[in-house]
């Protein structure tokens, strides 16, 4: 009965000009689920390459892609509202020396406006960039003049996620088969304040596998003190090589703002294709909330899949405890 109730929801239609399937899910529609995950739909977009960070915020979804060379700005149809290029090019996808990978967004409020960050990779030197984009005036984003900083536990830096959690910027450094660990770590940035009690830096850990399961995304949910996260498996062990696609999860841990622990394990971890076969050759890159009733939560999950297409995954998820 769910699945009918489901696709009576649903409205698809196609965009000319791009091969989009669009879907539409209404308040209306919004019911709970006995069971902890499901997909509700999924969303192709052909002319946007690699999606690899989002973000939702007043009724607009906001998505990088690590080759692309502007930020993409969606409406709840997910039609196409805005495009604010970044970088000077009009390559359909730029090259790996000049792109610079952007694998990370989060978004904060300073002085009564709300600003979208953009996070490089920083995994080589045309990539260590951070860009701050003013909601509310997309065109006027600026470059800051900015590293993250040193620690000898990053040895390796390939930065994939990014949340804001209670005014301080948390950064996830992902994961490979050569440099095996996953940091999330606090980084100093201009307008940010310290006013949590986390841990300066912290190792995420997964269950063992063959190959390392390194975290590509970060959403703080801060109505329920919730860090979600996905990860996902890649036959690589260089953070400027792709490697065969693996396995992607989504996961999350309870009271994060509360949690002092150095090494943290994830109180849920779903795996994607286990859950549902349409996940299958889809790298999970990036997740944020569009809605939630309760503890019955909205998400969309990015995917790039290394081919210059991206997929958005709508999915349930049920954050009881």
């Amino acid at each position: 009965m769910l699945f009918y109730f489901v696709r009576m929801c649903l409205k698809k239609k196609l965009l000319s000009g791009t091969t989009l399937i669009i879907f539409f899910f209404s308040l209306s529609c919004f019911q709970t689920n006995k069971k902890s995950f499901a997909l509700i739909d999924s969303i192709t977009i052909n002319s946007f390459p690699s999606a690899s960070a989002v973000e939702f915020h007043n009724n607009k979804f906001y998505v990088f892609g690590d080759d692309a060379a502007y930020l993409l700005v969606l409406d709840t149809n997910f039609n196409i509202v805005e495009k604010i290029y970044f970088k000077d090019s009009i390559a359909e996808r730029l090259s790996p020396e000049e792109k610079p990978d952007i694998e990370s967004t989060s978004i904060n409020k300073e002085g009564g406006r709300s600003y979208l960050y953009a996070f490089g990779s920083h995994s080589s030197g045309n990539r260590k960039k951070i860009l701050r984009f003013p909601l509310d005036s997309l065109q006027n984003f600026t470059v800051l003049p900015h590293s993250i900083s040193e620690n000898p536990l990053l040895k390796v830096l390939n930065i994939e996620g990014a949340a804001f959690v209670n005014g301080e910027l948390l950064l996830a450094n992902r994961a490979n088969n050569s440099f095996r660990t996953n940091y999330i770590f606090i980084e100093n940035i201009e307008n940010t304040s310290r006013t949590s009690s986390i841990p300066q830096i912290m190792e995420i850990q997964f269950p063992e596998s063959k190959n390392i399961t390194g975290i590509s995304g970060l959403f703080y949910f801060e109505e329920k003190d919730i860090l979600f996260f996905t990860a996902s498996q890649e036959e690589t062990t260089d953070p400027l090589v792709d490697g065969p696609i693996g396995n992607s999860f989504l996961g999350w841990i309870y009271n994060f703002s509360k949690n002092r622990n150095v090494k943290l394990k994830p109180d849920n971890l779903i795996d994607l294709l286990h859950a549902d076969s349409q996940f299958k050759g889809s790298k999970i890159e990036s997740v944020t909330v569009q809605q939630y009733k309760d503890n019955h939560l909205h998400l969309i999950l990015v995917a790039d899949n290394d081919d210059g297409k991206s997929i958005l995954y709508k999915v349930n998820v049920d954050v009881s405890r």
